[in-house]
């Protein structure tokens, strides 16, 4: 089966990519930081590539929340995303940080609940 199923979520996904690149590039212009076009480069590939991974873990539950308006929704975090280009480094480990450990809470409960009922019979 294929996580991406109509032709819109590809048409969105390049367009999350591409707002969050231009975003990037235009805040890093108007800042004057033009150390090199590599590093412009870099700083919007990275930029795209983040909001179309918070696009993929957040699709389903945005889009219940948003209905029709979801695709709006997802093309304004991708300006954010852009926008906030010199603290990815950042945002990106806090986000791991924050998934990671919801996860390894879940472990953790779900492990103790099994412990529990293998006690209790």
């Amino acid at each position: 089966m294929h996580v991406i199923i109509t032709k819109e979520q590809t048409a969105l996904i390049a367009v999350v990519f591409l707002v969050a690149f231009a975003s990037t590039l235009s805040k890093s212009f108007r800042d004057g930081d033009r150390r090199s076009n590599l590093r412009l480069l870099g700083l919007g590939f990275t930029s795209g590539f983040f909001a179309i991974g918070f696009y993929c873990i957040g699709f389903d539950y945005i889009n219940r929340i948003f209905g029709a308006g979801a695709n709006l929704f997802w093309i304004g975090f991708a300006s954010f995303i852009g926008f906030t280009a010199h603290l990815q480094d950042q945002i990106g480990s806090n986000a791991f940080r924050v998934i990671a450990n919801k996860l390894l809470g879940g472990v953790v409960v779900v492990l103790s609940s099994l412990i529990k009922k293998k006690d209790d019979k």
